[in-house]
């Protein structure tokens, strides 16, 4: 149901309007809570001019589609933590401002759950992902897929939750 691709600078340029208000008018959730008015484009530079300063392994900026419609985006850092334990953060996925609230991002969500090995192409023992306290879509979204509070850490009015698999 959910297919997934990697970002593609030159497919994707349209992905860049998620940001404007004209596109839609829940632009403004996705600026507040993930994109902070910066489009997918300079982030894919970004990386790509920063190699492992957000991980240790490998950063990748994944494209989900369903039924040949882009509905998310999820920008994965892949690293190994102190522990030696192999975490894919969820940093952030954002879901096309057209379709919030219409029960996408839980497919998207289920399904890098269950095929995330398989979608990053490695081992992963943990999911984890930094949720702003004033997201109420975000925190209810994770929780419903099975996300906890990792140590009720909280700082500058972000939680982490974890999901170890």
């Amino acid at each position: 149901m959910v297919s997934w691709r990697d970002y593609n600078p030159n497919l994707d340029t349209n992905l860049d309007d998620w940001i404007l208000e004209s596109y839609s008018k829940n632009a403004i959730l996705v600026n507040n809570f993930a994109l902070f008015n910066v489009c997918f484009s300079d982030m894919y530079v970004w990386y790509q001019d920063h190699p492992n300063e957000m991980s240790n392994i490998k950063d990748i900026i994944k494209v989900a589609s369903i039924d040949n419609e882009v509905v998310s985006v999820v920008i994965i850092n892949y690293y190994v933590d102190v522990e030696g334990k192999l975490i894919l953060g969820i940093n952030p996925m954002v879901a096309n401002p057209k379709y919030i609230g219409q029960g996408y991002g839980s497919v998207v969500l289920g399904d890098l759950i269950q095929n995330v090995s398989k979608i990053i192409g490695d081992k992963v023992d943990c999911l984890k992902a930094g949720i702003e306290d004033i997201n109420m879509r975000s925190l209810k979204l994770f929780k419903k897929h099975g996300f906890n509070k990792a140590h009720g850490q909280t700082k500058d009015g972000i939680t982490e939750y974890e999901l170890w698999l």
